[in-house]
Protein backbone atom coordinates (compact mmCIF):
# COMPACT_ATOMS: atom_id res chain seq x y z
CA UNK A 1 0.00 0.00 0.00
CA UNK A 2 1.06 3.20 -0.94
CA UNK A 3 1.02 5.98 1.37
CA UNK A 4 0.90 9.52 0.78
CA UNK A 5 3.24 12.11 1.91
CA UNK A 6 1.02 13.43 4.29
CA UNK A 7 0.06 10.39 6.25
CA UNK A 8 3.67 9.55 6.67
CA UNK A 9 4.25 12.97 8.01
CA UNK A 10 0.98 12.66 10.10
CA UNK A 11 2.54 9.16 10.75
CA UNK A 12 6.00 10.28 11.45
CA UNK A 13 4.99 13.39 14.05
CA UNK A 14 2.91 10.27 15.69
CA UNK A 15 6.27 8.66 16.40
CA UNK A 16 6.60 6.34 13.93
CA UNK A 17 10.17 6.21 12.76
CA UNK A 18 9.34 3.55 9.77
CA UNK A 19 7.53 6.64 7.90
CA UNK A 20 10.29 8.81 7.76
CA UNK A 21 11.99 5.98 6.78
CA UNK A 22 9.29 5.93 3.64
CA UNK A 23 9.97 9.63 2.92
CA UNK A 24 13.73 9.70 2.32
CA UNK A 25 13.55 6.11 0.41
CA UNK A 26 10.91 7.95 -1.85
CA UNK A 27 12.66 11.61 -2.39
CA UNK A 28 16.27 10.46 -1.56
CA UNK A 29 17.83 9.86 -5.04
CA UNK A 30 15.80 13.35 -6.29
CA UNK A 31 17.20 15.44 -4.00
CA UNK A 32 20.81 13.50 -4.63
CA UNK A 33 20.66 14.68 -8.11
CA UNK A 34 19.27 18.10 -7.24
CA UNK A 35 21.85 18.48 -5.04
CA UNK A 36 24.52 17.37 -6.90
CA UNK A 37 23.53 19.89 -9.94
CA UNK A 38 23.79 22.82 -7.38
CA UNK A 39 27.42 21.76 -6.48
CA UNK A 40 29.10 19.84 -8.81
CA UNK A 41 30.54 17.51 -5.93
CA UNK A 42 28.96 13.98 -5.65
CA UNK A 43 30.97 14.69 -1.38
CA UNK A 44 29.02 17.75 -1.12
CA UNK A 45 25.63 16.78 -2.73
CA UNK A 46 25.72 13.66 -0.33
CA UNK A 47 26.15 16.08 2.66
CA UNK A 48 23.47 18.46 1.57
CA UNK A 49 21.02 15.56 1.02
CA UNK A 50 21.93 14.02 4.77
CA UNK A 51 21.58 17.91 6.43
CA UNK A 52 18.49 17.97 3.86
CA UNK A 53 17.22 14.98 5.77
CA UNK A 54 17.60 15.91 9.13
CA UNK A 55 16.71 19.56 8.85
CA UNK A 56 13.38 18.02 7.24
CA UNK A 57 12.50 15.28 10.36
CA UNK A 58 13.20 18.30 12.64
CA UNK A 59 11.01 20.92 11.32
CA UNK A 60 7.99 18.35 10.54
CA UNK A 61 6.27 20.45 12.98
CA UNK A 62 6.16 23.50 10.66
CA UNK A 63 5.19 21.08 8.05
CA UNK A 64 1.86 22.16 6.31
CA UNK A 65 -0.28 19.08 5.82
CA UNK A 66 -1.86 18.75 2.24
CA UNK A 67 1.16 20.85 0.71
CA UNK A 68 3.60 19.22 -1.18
CA UNK A 69 6.93 17.17 0.62
CA UNK A 70 8.67 17.04 -2.18
CA UNK A 71 9.09 21.30 -2.98
CA UNK A 72 9.38 21.82 0.52
CA UNK A 73 12.06 19.31 1.18
CA UNK A 74 13.69 20.57 -2.26
CA UNK A 75 13.56 24.11 -0.42
CA UNK A 76 15.52 22.94 2.44
CA UNK A 77 18.33 21.46 0.15
CA UNK A 78 18.35 24.48 -2.05
CA UNK A 79 18.93 26.48 0.92
CA UNK A 80 21.73 24.51 1.74
CA UNK A 81 23.77 24.32 -1.50
CA UNK A 82 23.44 27.71 -1.61
CA UNK A 83 24.91 28.12 1.90
CA UNK A 84 27.60 25.71 0.76
CA UNK A 85 28.60 27.47 -2.50
CA UNK A 86 29.25 30.84 -0.67
CA UNK A 87 31.06 29.03 2.13
CA UNK A 88 33.44 27.62 -0.57
CA UNK A 89 32.90 29.86 -3.09
CA UNK A 90 31.81 28.74 -6.83
CA UNK A 91 34.23 25.80 -8.39
CA UNK A 92 33.58 24.20 -11.52
CA UNK A 93 31.23 20.50 -12.16
CA UNK A 94 33.34 17.58 -12.44
CA UNK A 95 35.07 16.69 -15.03
CA UNK A 96 34.06 13.42 -16.95
CA UNK A 97 37.34 11.51 -15.40
CA UNK A 98 35.66 12.92 -11.95
CA UNK A 99 32.40 11.69 -13.48
CA UNK A 100 33.49 8.12 -14.07
CA UNK A 101 35.30 8.15 -10.92
CA UNK A 102 32.08 8.27 -9.03
CA UNK A 103 29.98 5.91 -11.42
CA UNK A 104 28.68 8.24 -13.21
CA UNK A 105 29.75 7.55 -16.58
CA UNK A 106 27.06 7.17 -19.15
CA UNK A 107 25.52 4.36 -20.15
CA UNK A 108 26.58 2.31 -23.48
CA UNK A 109 23.57 3.62 -25.90
CA UNK A 110 25.08 2.33 -29.53
CA UNK A 111 26.62 5.31 -30.24
CA UNK A 112 30.44 5.71 -31.39
CA UNK A 113 32.89 6.81 -28.83
CA UNK A 114 34.00 10.07 -30.86
CA UNK A 115 30.06 10.89 -30.77
CA UNK A 116 30.06 9.85 -27.11
CA UNK A 117 33.19 12.30 -26.52
CA UNK A 118 31.20 14.87 -28.14
CA UNK A 119 28.01 14.31 -26.52
CA UNK A 120 30.12 14.21 -22.93
CA UNK A 121 31.78 17.21 -23.85
CA UNK A 122 28.32 18.90 -24.99
CA UNK A 123 27.31 18.01 -21.56
CA UNK A 124 30.17 19.28 -19.94
CA UNK A 125 29.60 22.86 -21.06
CA UNK A 126 26.39 22.18 -20.00
CA UNK A 127 26.88 21.23 -16.30
CA UNK A 128 29.80 24.37 -16.23
CA UNK A 129 27.51 26.82 -17.73
CA UNK A 130 24.49 25.99 -15.26
CA UNK A 131 27.22 26.19 -12.56
CA UNK A 132 28.07 29.60 -13.21
CA UNK A 133 24.35 30.84 -13.21
CA UNK A 134 23.23 32.73 -10.41
CA UNK A 135 22.24 30.32 -7.55
CA UNK A 136 18.10 30.97 -8.09
CA UNK A 137 18.61 30.71 -11.89
CA UNK A 138 20.34 27.12 -11.18
CA UNK A 139 17.77 26.31 -8.91
CA UNK A 140 14.76 26.62 -11.71
CA UNK A 141 16.47 25.31 -14.57
CA UNK A 142 17.98 22.25 -12.03
CA UNK A 143 14.17 21.50 -10.84
CA UNK A 144 12.34 22.11 -14.19
CA UNK A 145 14.61 20.41 -16.91
CA UNK A 146 15.68 17.54 -14.38
CA UNK A 147 13.62 16.62 -11.46
CA UNK A 148 10.66 17.36 -13.80
CA UNK A 149 8.57 19.84 -11.30
CA UNK A 150 6.04 22.14 -12.51
CA UNK A 151 5.99 25.17 -12.08
CA UNK A 152 3.87 25.50 -8.93
CA UNK A 153 6.19 23.17 -7.47
CA UNK A 154 8.88 25.17 -8.06
CA UNK A 155 7.61 28.32 -6.75
CA UNK A 156 6.86 26.13 -3.77
CA UNK A 157 9.99 25.09 -3.15
CA UNK A 158 11.57 28.32 -3.73
CA UNK A 159 8.86 30.65 -2.05
CA UNK A 160 8.69 32.81 -4.90
CA UNK A 161 5.00 33.40 -7.26
CA UNK A 162 4.46 31.33 -10.46
CA UNK A 163 5.44 34.32 -12.66
CA UNK A 164 8.31 34.64 -11.02
CA UNK A 165 9.74 31.23 -11.79
CA UNK A 166 8.45 31.43 -14.90
CA UNK A 167 10.45 34.81 -15.39
CA UNK A 168 13.49 33.03 -14.19
CA UNK A 169 13.44 30.00 -16.58
CA UNK A 170 13.14 32.86 -19.05
CA UNK A 171 15.95 34.44 -18.19
CA UNK A 172 18.12 31.40 -17.23
CA UNK A 173 17.34 29.99 -20.47
CA UNK A 174 18.88 33.10 -22.18
CA UNK A 175 22.15 33.30 -19.56
CA UNK A 176 22.90 29.76 -21.37
CA UNK A 177 22.36 30.70 -24.79
CA UNK A 178 24.77 32.97 -24.84
CA UNK A 179 26.73 31.10 -22.59
CA UNK A 180 26.66 28.13 -25.00
CA UNK A 181 26.49 30.25 -28.35
CA UNK A 182 29.88 29.56 -28.95
CA UNK A 183 28.90 25.52 -29.39
CA UNK A 184 26.33 26.54 -32.28
CA UNK A 185 29.34 26.74 -34.66
CA UNK A 186 30.26 23.40 -33.59
CA UNK A 187 27.17 21.13 -33.74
Amino acid sequence: MVRSDSDLVRQCLAGDNSAYDELVEKYQKQLYNFCYRMLGNSEDAGDAVQEAFVKAFYALGGFRLGASFGPWLHRIAYNLCVDKQRARGRTSSLSLEEEAEVGREPADNGVSPSQAAEISELGDDLREAIAELPPRYQAVIIMKHFEQLDVKEISTALRIPEGTVKASLHRARHMLRKKLAHLEATV
